[in-house]
């Protein structure tokens, strides 16, 4: 089996100079994802933690280096979940302070909470938050109506954010310049794949990759 080609950040946003961030991105990458089962310890739940640490250094480091990409608004309202971490009344219940495991959980969730506050001052100080003008708001008005109906089917389980990171890129892609879209939500990839088909759209000017590691993207098929 032939191995994917990789690419870094760098790399990507040389090829494609609109990178649309999905906030599983944000958070992890396809390695370091949550495992789906019933109940996770807090072994698991601060290596989780760890990574999406990680991850907001990565990109804070990124940022202040030169490099940029851009947020929808919905998606910057999903990654600012636990940016405010009650630390200082969650420490003080009884069932917390009866296990040292419990705190050690809570005090990485604080520093992750710090982290995130960081990293989304720093991106809405460099203005990496998408605003449409009005020709680009007409034709994703046009497109969002056309196909709405990848959104209703079932099989993509896209939520109102990923549909509309989904037609964000699109709209872009055709307006200003090449549009990547960066995300491992495997719904939204093979959402992204049709919409192609239908808009006709080649994966240079409008692609989708799936991040791998801390500074790995590979597109997704």
């Amino acid at each position: 089996m032939q191995k994917r080609e990789t690419f870094s950040l760098e790399q990507l946003a040389s090829i494609y100079p609109i990178i649309l961030m999905d906030t599983c991105t944000l958070c992890s990458h396809s390695n370091g994802i949550r495992p789906k089962i019933i109940k996770s310890t807090y072994l698991e739940e601060l290596k989780i933690v760890g990574i999406e640490i990680d991850s907001a250094d990565f990109f804070k480091h990124y940022i202040n280096n030169g490099g940029s990409f851009y947020l929808t608004q919905n998606i910057l309202e999903e990654y600012s979940v636990g940016a405010n971490f009650d630390f200082k009344n969650i420490i003080k219940r009884p069932n917390v302070q009866r296990e040292r495991a419990r705190i050690d959980y809570c005090r990485k969730r604080r520093e992750l909470s710090r982290k995130k506050r960081d990293l989304i001052a720093l991106i809405k100080d460099k203005r990496m938050i998408l605003d449409c003008k009005d020709k680009e708001e007409h034709l994703y008005n046009y497109f969002y109506t056309k196909y709405r109906y990848l959104k209703e089917k079932k099989e993509y389980h896209l939520s109102d954010a990923d549909f509309d990171l989904l037609i964000s890129g699109a709209t872009l892609s055709r307006i200003r310049d090449k549009t990547a879209l960066l995300s491992f939500d495997t719904g939204m990839g093979k959402a992204w794949k049709e919409l192609s088909r239908e808009l006709g759209i080649k994966h240079t000017i409008f692609g989708f990759f799936v991040r791998n590691g801390f500074n790995e993207y590979s597109m997704f098929f």
